[in-house]
C-alpha cells in the first residue's frame, strides 16, 4: 500500500526525472487509493512541504484529537527543523457530544499539544529535528482543547538547510471538532441547541 508521505516523496523524485514518470505515478496513486482522490500538491518551487494527512476528533476511545502529517525535505541537503507550531486560528461552538469511533495505530513521531481559551500557538518540538535529503518524516500529533468547539488550525515549520538562514513552511488550514463531554461543554451545547430550537420555532411561526 502506498502511504501519502511515501507517495509525495516518490512523486517528487519522479518529476525530477521526466513528466511521463509523474503521469504514471498519478495513475498508480489513484488505483491504490480509490477513496483518496486528492494527490498531494506538487509545487516546483517548494523546498520543504508540510502536508496534512488524517484528522481524528476525540471520541470514547481516544480523549485527544489525532492529527497525522508529514514534513518532506525536497532539497539535496539535510535540513534542520528548529520549530514546529500548532497555530489555532479560530473556534466555533459545537453542539455535538462525544461519539464512539475506532482509534488508529501510532506509527510516526509522537507529538502533543494542549490548547486553552487564549488560542495561542503551541511549540511541538522539544529538540531540533533533522530530515535527510529528499526524505519524508511522518508525525502523529495528539491535541487537547476545551471541548464543545470546532477549531480551525494550521501547522507552521521553521527550518533551514544546514549553515543557511531560517525559512518557514505553513500547512493548509484544517478543522478539528472537540465534541462536548465535560459538564461545561455539555451545558454549552445544551444552551446552543436551545437557542437553535427557539430560532427554528420562531421561523416556523413567521411562515404561517
Amino acid at each position: 500500500m502506498i502511504t501519502e508521505s511515501v507517495a509525495l516523496t516518490l512523486a517528487r523524485l519522479a518529476r525530477h526525472n521526466e513528466q511521463e514518470a509523474l503521469r504514471r505515478f498519478r495513475r498508480l496513486w489513484r488505483a491504490a487509493n480509490p477513496h483518496h482522490s486528492n494527490l498531494p500538491a506538487l509545487d516546483d518551487s517548494a523546498e520543504c512541504v508540510l502536508d496534512i494527512g488524517a484528522i481524528e476528533s476525540p471520541n470514547v476511545a481516544i480523549p485527544e484529537a489525532e492529527i497525522r502529517f508529514s514534513l518532506t525535505n525536497c532539497t539535496s541537503e539535510a535540513i534542520k527543523v528548529m520549530s514546529l507550531e500548532l497555530r489555532p486560528i479560530r473556534r466555533d461552538a459545537l453542539q455535538r457530544t462525544i461519539a464512539e469511533t475506532v482509534a488508529g495505530p501510532i506509527d510516526e513521531y509522537y507529538l502533543s499539544a494542549n490548547l486553552d481559551d487564549r488560542l495561542l500557538p503551541v511549540e511541538l518540538l522539544k529538540l531540533h529535528h533533522l530530515i535527510e535529503p529528499n526524505g519524508t518524516d511522518g508525525f502523529f500529533l495528539k491535541v487537547t482543547a476545551p471541548d464543545g468547539f470546532t477549531y480551525e488550525m494550521e501547522l507552521r515549520a521553521t527550518w533551514k538547510p544546514l549553515g543557511s538562514g531560517e525559512r518557514n513552511e505553513t500547512s493548509r488550514r484544517f478543522t478539528v471538532c472537540f465534541p462536548a463531554q465535560s459538564v461545561a461543554g455539555l451545558l454549552r451545547a445544551a444552551r446552543a441547541s436551545s437557542r437553535q430550537g427557539g430560532a427554528d420555532a420562531a421561523g416556523a411561526g413567521d411562515s404561517r
